[in-house]
């Protein structure tokens, strides 16, 4: 038990200090995007993304020609950038996700904290 609390306290204490080279802003200082942005850009992103993979799809299943290989591999490497164009219009979700994952990270931080040192008390009485 006693070597769990110490690897509590040094993942804490090593974290803090990742967290004091931290300039302190996040992505989601900047600003969050609204819902309208969020539907525009959710509008783009997957029908790039669906259309894309079924590029890739198509590209990926069909028997191999060699009179074809060429233009086969051009519209495949179409299909990948027609998806890679989708994940970037994607990127104001980015936000929402850290937002979520710093707040989980930051509860689950506290939790262990309080247990450790309830584990802590216990052991001293």
């Amino acid at each position: 038990m006693k070597r769990l609390l110490f690897f509590i306290v040094l993942y804490v204490f090593h974290v803090y200090c990742m967290a004091q080279r931290y300039d302190g802003t996040r992505l989601y200082d900047f600003g969050l995007a609204d819902s309208k942005e969020l539907s525009h850009t959710l509008s783009i992103a997957i029908p790039c993304l669906l259309i894309g993979f079924v590029i890739c799809w198509f590209t990926m299943c069909r028997k191999p020609n060699e009179k074809q290989d060429s233009v086969v591999s051009c519209i495949g490497c179409g299909g990948c950038l027609t998806m890679a164009i989708g994940f970037f219009f994607l990127l104001p979700l980015l936000a929402y996700v850290e937002l979520i994952g710093m707040t989980l990270f930051y509860i689950v931080v506290i939790v262990l904290a309080i247990w450790g040192i309830c584990v802590w008390i216990k052991d001293k009485l």
